[in-house]
């Protein structure tokens, strides 16, 4: 491989890095913030010249101890799936997200890479999801009959797509 061919798929992989929309965090084993691409340096308010940290926007390692023992436990388990708070260093603002983060060894040396989903719609359908369920749970508490809130909602919901009402069905029982 030559060095122009080298640097060419250097290029190529910055260029990909830079247009994803997920977050992509590189830092050593320490914490500190070796690459950050547009989507998280947007998100946690850093440009490339700061000499940033994980525990600058990362609740879940605000103490060099949780830094430690993530670490470890990549080092264990090789990947993780977690899901936390991004800090933006300049506004304040906070964003859930979804991150798969890794440990690879580089030339001697140990780098953890860090892919970041924004997961705010995500929380919202689950907590959706959440409450109909304990509504559904609820209604086939309060009823005689022997059903499941799977069942229920399949008659309730069968009978909105069919221009009934909730209503008719409940005030039927």
């Amino acid at each position: 491989m030559t060095t122009s061919h080298s640097t060419n798929h250097t290029e190529l992989l910055h260029s990909f890095f830079e247009s994803v929309e997920d977050g992509i965090q590189i830092s050593d084993s320490e914490g500190n913030i070796i690459y950050a691409n547009e989507t998280s340096r947007k998100r946690l308010g850093i440009t490339p010249d700061d000499a940033a940290h994980v525990r600058d926007f990362e609740p879940l390692f605000q103490s060099k101890e949780a830094w430690i023992a993530h670490v470890e436990e990549l080092r264990v388990s090789g990947r993780i799936v977690i899901r936390s708070i991004n800090k933006n260093k300049k506004t304040g603002k906070s964003t859930p997200v979804e991150v798969t983060v890794f440990i690879k060894h580089v030339l001697g040396k140990e780098y953890i890479f860090a892919s970041s989903k924004e997961i705010t719609t995500l929380l919202e359908q689950e907590n959706k999801l959440a409450i109909r369920e304990t509504m559904l749970n609820a209604i086939s508490e309060s009823t005689n009959l022997d059903l499941t809130s799977d069942q229920i909602s399949d008659i309730l919901f069968s009978g909105i797509k069919n221009n009934n009402t909730a209503g008719v069905f409940l005030g039927n029982l």
